[in-house]
């Protein structure tokens, strides 16, 4: 027999998941801008804050997006550079390649890191 929760408690319940589903995403964001510049090609900042809106339904500010690309560049992961219409835009360095195809290659790795929080 399942337990009946009040409106109160699934409130309760949908605002933990959402915090904590927003602190995952966050705390990878690095993970999933360089993952989306591997399937998509070179992106600006805006068009990878609009991305990840969009699938994640998270808001987050250009400070939060701009210092997490500058990350990323002194790592040499990316590189940013002016498009034809003088857009900034960031693609993947040798580097970064090589960081992408580890992070895809991993993912039972990784997947297997986030189940050992459940244990």
């Amino acid at each position: 027999m399942s337990k009946q929760y009040t409106k109160e408690e699934r409130d309760n319940e949908n605002e933990v998941l959402k915090d904590l589903e927003i602190e995952i995403m966050k705390n990878h964001l690095k993970m999933i801008f360089l993952l989306s510049i591997k399937r998509n090609g070179a992106l600006s900042g805006y068009d990878l804050l609009q991305r990840t809106q969009d699938k994640y339904q998270v808001n987050l500010s250009p400070g939060t997006v701009y210092t997490q690309l500058y990350a990323l560049e002194r790592k040499n992961l990316l590189k940013g550079q002016m498009d034809s219409s003088g857009k900034r835009v960031y693609s993947l360095t040798s580097e970064g390649i090589k960081a992408t195809d580890i992070i895809l290659s991993s993912r039972n790795q990784i997947e297997k890191m986030f189940a050992l929080l459940f244990e």
